[in-house]
C-alpha cells in the first residue's frame, strides 16, 4: 500500500495493521504466556523481571533479554507511581544481568522521580521499596553510595511535618504509643537534647489522659516514670511511680499485677533512688506474696503431674494446657514451660509444626530472661523463620541473652556488630563481646577473636580491654546452688533448640 499513502484512512489503517502484528508477536512470545493471567501492568514487570535475572545468572542471556525488552515496553505504558517501581525491579534485573552501569542510571531516574512525588509519605514507602530491594546487593561497592543516599533522603523526610506522631503513628494503642515516645525521650535526654525528649514526653502524657483501663494505664505511667527519671526529674518520677503503684493495687487480675509489677521493678532500676526503692518494695513483695499463694500450689501441683507423663503427645498437650491457662509471666517454670512448648512447635515433636506459634511462645520466655528462647527468637528473626527479617530485632534479643552471660548471645552479638548487622559496624563492641564469650569457653567465640584482634589498634584494643573489665566488674558474683535431693527428678532441658 506504499503507493497509495496519499489515500483517506490509510493513516488509521496502518495503526490497527501495527496493533494487530503487535497481538500476534506477542502471542507468540514465551513471555507473554509467562505474564497473561497477571492484572496489573506493574505486576507483569516484576514477573518478568525476575524471571530474566533469573535466568541471566544461569547462563541464558538471549532469553533473558528478550524479558527485559518486554518489560520495558510495559513499563513506558504505565502512568503514575506504579511506572516508578516497574522502573525499579528493571534496575534490580540489570544488576543481576551484570549491567550495573545501566541499572545504576535506572535507579538514579527513579530517585528524581520520587522527588516529584508531593506526599512524604509516598516517598517514604518508595525509598524504603528501594532500599529492600537493593538490600541483598549492599556489599557491592556500586550500590553503597546508592543506599547511603537513600538512607540520608529517608532522614531528612523523616525530620519534615510531625517527627513525633510519624514515629508513632504505626504503633497500636496508647499505651504502646507512651512506651515508645518515653524510651526515645529517655534516650535523647541522655545524649543531651532535652528539648527533644520533653516533647514526646508531653506527647506521651497526652496519650495516656486517653487511657481508660488500668491494666493499660499502670505500665504507661511507668514507662512515664522511668523517662522522668532519665531525664533527672527525680521528684516527677516518684510521683508518677506511686500513682501507678496505687493503680495496680485497684487491679484484681493475678496476671495483670504480675505484669505491671515486673514493670515498676524495672522502673525502681531505672530511677536508682534508695528512698523510692524502700517505699515501693515492700508493697511490691505484699503482691508478689498475693501472686503466690493464689498461683504457686496449683502451678507446682500441674507442674509435677506433666513432668510425670512420657514425652509424647499428652505430654505436649499437658504443657499446652498449663501455659495457655496460666500464662503467669515471670513466677516459678512457667518461662520453661512456656520455652518447652515453643520447642514441640518449632519442631514438630508431639505437636503439629506452627513456626508461628513456636515463635509466639519464644517471645514469652524471652521477654523474661529465657536466654535459650532469646537465642532461638534472635535466630528466627535473623532468618525470616516464621517472622519477617528484622536485623535490629536480632540484636535486640542477642543483647539481652549476652547481657546475662549467655556465651552464644556474646559471640553472635560481637559477630552483629563486626558484620554491621542490625547495628552500625564497631569492631571495638564486637571484640569486647567475643572476648567475653570466649572467655566462657565457645570455640566459635575463640576463633573469631583470633580474627578481629588482628584487625583493631593498639588503642582500641585497650578500649576494649576496659568494656570487658567494666562488664565483668558490674556481674554479680556466683552464689552457689541449694544441695538438690537425691531422688529429686530432673528438670527439662534449657538446650536451645535450634
Amino acid at each position: 500500500l506504499e503507493d497509495f499513502k496519499e489515500l483517506k484512512g490509510l493513516t488509521e489503517f496502518n495503526v490497527r495493521l501495527a496493533t494487530l502484528t503487535q497481538q500476534l508477536e506477542n502471542q507468540t512470545n514465551p513471555a507473554y504466556s509467562l505474564i497473561a493471567n497477571v492484572e496489573t501492568p506493574e505486576h507483569k514487570v516484576r514477573v518478568l523481571t525476575r524471571l530474566a535475572g533469573v535466568l541471566a545468572r544461569v547462563g541464558n542471556a538471549k532469553l533473558a533479554a528478550s524479558m527485559l525488552e518486554q518489560s520495558r515496553a510495559i513499563t513506558a505504558e504505565i502512568e503514575g507511581p506504579e511506572q516508578l517501581s516497574a522502573l525499579l525491579d528493571i534496575g534490580v534485573c540489570l544488576i543481576h544481568m551484570g549491567q550495573e552501569e545501566d541499572a545504576l542510571k535506572q535507579i538514579g531516574e527513579v530517585l528524581a522521580g520520587i522527588e516529584k512525588l508531593e506526599e512524604i509519605e509516598a516517598q517514604l514507602g518508595k525509598l524504603d521499596g528501594i532500599a529492600l530491594a537493593l538490600d541483598e546487593f549492599r556489599n557491592q561497592k556500586s550500590i553503597q553510595p546508592v543506599l547511603e543516599t537513600i538512607g540520608a533522603r529517608v532522614e531528612v523526610l523523616q525530620q519534615q511535618g510531625d517527627p513525633i506522631m510519624r514515629l508513632v503513628g504505626k504503633v497500636d494503642g496508647a499505651g504502646g504509643r507512651v512506651r515508645v515516645l518515653c524510651n526515645l525521650a529517655g534516650t535523647l535526654a541522655q545524649t543531651g537534647d532535652i528539648d527533644q525528649a520533653s516533647a514526646m514526653l508531653t506527647k506521651a502524657g497526652d496519650f495516656i489522659a486517653l487511657i481508660e483501663e488500668n491494666t493499660e494505664l499502670a505500665p504507661a505511667l511507668t514507662h512515664m516514670s522511668v523517662a522522668q527519671a532519665r531525664m533527672g526529674l527525680v521528684e516527677e518520677s516518684k510521683a508518677t511511680l506511686a500513682l501507678a503503684m496505687n493503680v495496680m493495687k485497684k487491679l484484681e487480675s493475678v496476671d495483670a499485677k504480675a505484669v505491671v509489677l515486673a514493670n515498676i521493678t524495672a522502673a525502681i532500676g531505672e530511677s536508682n533512688d534508695r528512698e523510692q526503692t524502700q517505699a515501693v518494695l515492700a508493697q511490691s513483695v505484699a503482691i508478689a506474696g498475693e501472686i503466690q499463694k493464689s498461683a504457686e500450689v496449683v502451678m507446682q501441683q500441674a507442674i509435677a503431674m506433666a513432668n510425670q507423663l512420657e514425652d509424647g503427645e499428652q505430654k505436649a498437650t499437658a504443657i499446652q494446657q498449663i501455659v495457655s491457662t496460666l500464662e503467669v509471666e515471670g513466677i516459678g517454670h512457667f518461662t520453661q514451660l512456656q520455652f518447652d512448648l515453643a520447642r514441640l512447635y518449632h519442631e514438630g515433636r508431639h505437636l503439629q509444626k506452627d513456626i508461628a506459634q513456636a515463635a509466639k511462645w519464644y517471645r514469652k520466655a524471652a521477654a523474661q530472661g529465657h536466654t535459650p528462647a532469646q537465642i532461638n527468637l534472635a535466630m528466627m528473626y535473623i532468618g525470616g523463620d516464621g517472622v519477617k527479617v528484622d536485623l535490629a530485632e536480632a540484636r535486640k534479643w542477642f543483647t539481652q541473652a549476652a547481657d546475662q552471660g549467655d556465651a552464644e548471645g556474646q559471640v553472635a552479638l560481637g559477630m552483629m556488630y563486626a558484620l554491621g548487622q542490625g547495628v552500625k559496624a564497631d569492631l571495638v563492641q564486637a571484640h569486647k563481646w567475643v572476648t567475653l564469650s570466649s572467655k566462657s569457653g565457645n570455640a566459635n567465640a575463640t576463633t573469631a577473636l583470633e580474627q578481629l584482634t588482628g584487625k583493631l589498634s593498639p588503642e582500641q584494643l585497650e578500649v576494649s580491654a576496659k568494656l570487658v573489665k567494666e562488664w565483668e566488674d558490674r556481674r554479680p558474683k556466683p552464689v552457689p546452688p541449694p544441695a538438690e535431693p537425691a531422688d529429686k527428678a530432673s528438670e527439662p532441658s534449657a538446650t536451645a533448640g535450634k
